[in-house]
């Protein structure tokens, strides 16, 4: 080495280390991240990574197992290959609970294990990812319909980081994965009838609170709205027209109630995605039954969009009980198509026989355990079971307005004009969008392969709906929320209805300009509303760590529950026991307790001994030490629910005898309550 290659690497080497040692210092005392932040960082990093293995996993499996189907597009197969693999992780989940195997560890050495055992899955798909070529947004329309859905998702996203605040969640959806994990089992106790819903969503979120914490379940619902909008694109594209599908992925996230709900450890999206995964993969078997119509044989690949169809019906019915609305739709599809001469009676009778038999396979465990454990397969709807009584089945039963055949006909109306999410008003805000752009489909032509199938989806869809909240005593008992599968197909049919009205254009006037600037403005609007909601809920700061977990439950779970049960969690022992009333939640409660979702806890405690005097001797007995009561809901108990005068004048002397200033312990402003009982517990 001469004497100028010395020259320059000493000027080198002092030139970085001076810099390494100025930039050091200066961020020994200047730390850009304090712990806390980095922390918080840290834990929105590992939730996200974890979340992508689940998926990503799972999407694996679910290639492995469809390596032989005829996909149209990568798009196609992540989605329907993510859809069944969490498939086999709800059910894998459920085994390992009846097992008695629920344990952190384990979830692990799973997930890797599998994650390894699939390495070639992954390497293939890479392969196919580096060779796709990705479309470009091309004009204004296509730029300003990207930018929606993305700032949309981004929004979304940012709340479904944050930890968990919303009632059902609350209430029965996180509950039953905490009771699995803390007994490392699936346990059957009878203080809340809402765990004996079909729980395949649930068995993903337990899976992954074991593997990092409760706002995993929010990522695996909001990933269902992810597989959801791909299936929107995926239908496009094959179906129709690749640009369509973006316009479809716009109009659904204009639905306010579906983004909402869709940050939420909730189990609709679930339902919504495998209900349209279901139809789907149907009209795609009736595509293949089409091309080799006049074959006695029809390849692996024809079969094989059937059997998914029946797979995904089962996980729909897994999910929610009005979840068979799949298994409804579906058969609706097939019987049109026999009508239509698109199928053969032969055909037919094996498509039904496949899809229901799947369905059953699927969806069985959950009923069967009913069975066994309350003898009802839809306990405790309409025939009761192990632990009912007529009072339950009175709290029960839903108060909703009467309804002619006049309100029948304009509910349409009724929905989307004065439909608000968090009232009475049906529970959901929608969009006007679907109201403005549906009835359009009357002067488009309707030519393209699908648009018959989507159509009578949606509306089994909607009559089963209503249906299911028909009342025999004459009331109509309508959550919106429940509407959120058929608005998938429905978003599909606005879009084409949208882009069929060129046929209407002249060269002095284009009514798809009009229309489509008319719904730019309503995504714009809708936008605002979703960038103003997220500002209200203010994630960022419990992102950043500037804001701690507790201050955040604190601030944003109703009716000061949080600070509750952190007063409970702290200051009783595994030695006291609480009864709720009129506070169904209990998720995050360590103490022994009995918490109230039918809110009859009073009613049924009272029937039980009689008078307020007997029923705090006999709660003593029972070893109750505390009850824990909701002031702020029970004056909707007074105007809305079924307790007699009778209980109201046992409510009076209980709470002037009992449940006084004397017995209280703890409250929260004139939300929560905490009295202790006199006298000694029973054995």
């Amino acid at each position: 080495m001469n004497r100028s290659q010395w020259r320059w690497l000493l000027v080198v080497t002092g030139v970085l280390l001076w810099a390494l040692i100025v930039y050091a210092a200066y961020y020994v005392v200047h730390k850009p991240l304090k712990p806390i932040n980095l922390r918080a960082l840290i834990d929105v990093i590992a939730n996200l990574l974890t979340w992508l293995a689940m998926m990503g996993v799972a999407t694996a499996v679910g290639s492995r197992l469809t390596r032989r189907l005829e996909y149209h597009s990568l798009l196609e197969r992540i989605v329907f290959s993510a859809g069944l693999g969490l498939i086999v992780f709800s059910l894998l989940t459920l085994g390992l609970g009846l097992l008695g195997s629920l344990y952190r560890w384990l979830f692990w050495v799973l997930l890797v294990v599998g994650g390894l055992l699939l390495w070639p899955e992954f390497r293939d798909l890479a392969r196919t990812l580096r060779r796709v070529g990705w479309p470009r947004l091309r004009g204004a329309w296509a730029v300003f319909l990207g930018f929606f859905v993305l700032a949309t998702l981004l929004l979304s996203a940012s709340i479904a980081l944050t930890p968990p605040t919303n009632w059902d969640s609350l209430l029965y959806h996180l509950v039953g994965p905490e009771r699995y994990l803390q007994a490392h089992r699936l346990t059957f106790e009878f203080d809340n009838y809402l765990l004996f819903a079909p729980a395949f969503t649930e068995m993903l979120f337990m899976l992954g609170m074991g593997l990092k914490g409760d706002i995993l379940p929010r990522l695996v619902n909001f990933g269902y709205l992810l597989l959801t909008l791909g299936a929107l694109g995926a239908f496009a594209a094959r179906h129709w027209e690749r640009r369509l599908g973006l316009v479809a992925v716009a109009l659904f996230l204009s639905f306010p109630t579906a983004v909402q709900i869709s940050t939420r450890s909730y189990v609709d999206f679930a339902v919504a995605f495998y209900t349209f995964a279901a139809i789907y993969a149907l009209v795609n078997w009736f595509s293949q039954q089409d091309h080799h119509a006049g074959q006695a044989q029809v390849g692996f690949s024809g079969w094989s969009w059937l059997v998914l169809a029946g797979l995904f019906s089962g996980a729909s019915a897994s999910s929610k009980y009005n979840g068979v609305m799949t298994l409804l739709i579906l058969g609706a599809l097939l019987v049109w198509a026999l009508l239509r001469r698109r199928l053969h009676a032969r055909r037919f009778l094996l498509g039904v026989l496949m899809v229901a038999g799947l369905t059953l396979v699927v969806a069985a465990p959950w009923y069967i355990k009913n069975i066994v454990v309350t003898g009802n397969p839809i306990y405790p709807m309409a025939w009761g079971g192990r632990g009912w009584n007529e009072i339950a089945a009175r709290w029960l039963e839903p108060q909703g307005p009467q309804a002619s055949l006049f309100d029948l006909v304009v509910l349409p109306w009724r929905l989307i004009i004065l439909g608000q999410q968090g009232t009475l008003a049906y529970d959901a805000t929608f969009s006007p969008l679907f109201l403005t752009l549906l009835p359009l489909l009357l002067v488009v032509r309707r030519r393209s392969p699908g648009i018959g199938e989507l159509l009578l989806a949606a509306a089994v869809g909607y009559l089963f709906w209503l249906a299911s909240g028909w009342i025999a005593t004459g009331t109509l008992f309508l959550n919106g929320r429940w509407l959120v599968p058929i608005f998938v197909p429905l978003s599909l049919l606005c879009a084409y209805s949208l882009d069929g009205l060129r046929i209407w254009d002249r060269k002095s006037f284009s009514l798809q300009w009009v229309m489509t600037m008319l719904t730019a403005l309503v995504l714009a609007v809708g936008l605002l509303g979703q960038m103003l909601l997220t500002v209200g809920l203010d994630p960022w700061p419990y992102l950043t760590g500037h804001r701690s977990r507790d201050d955040y439950l604190g601030i944003y779970v109703s009716q000061r529950y949080h600070q509750t049960i952190t007063y409970l969690n702290e200051n009783l022992s595994a030695e006291d026991k609480v009864l709720f009333l009129w506070e169904p939640r209990s998720y995050g409660c360590r103490v022994p307790h009995e918490a109230d979702p039918l809110q009859d806890n009073f009613s049924q405690y009272l029937a039980r001994y009689g008078s307020p005097d007997e029923m705090v001797a006999g709660l003593r007995q029972e070893g109750f030490t505390h009850v824990l009561v909701n002031d702020y809901v029970y004056p909707w108990i007074v105007e809305g629910f079924p307790i007699t005068p009778e209980e109201q004048a046992a409510w009076t002397v209980l709470r002037e005898d009992y449940l006084n200033d004397a017995m209280l312990v703890h409250a929260e402003d004139d939300f929560q309550r905490i009295y202790r009982l006199p006298g000694e517990p029973g054995p």
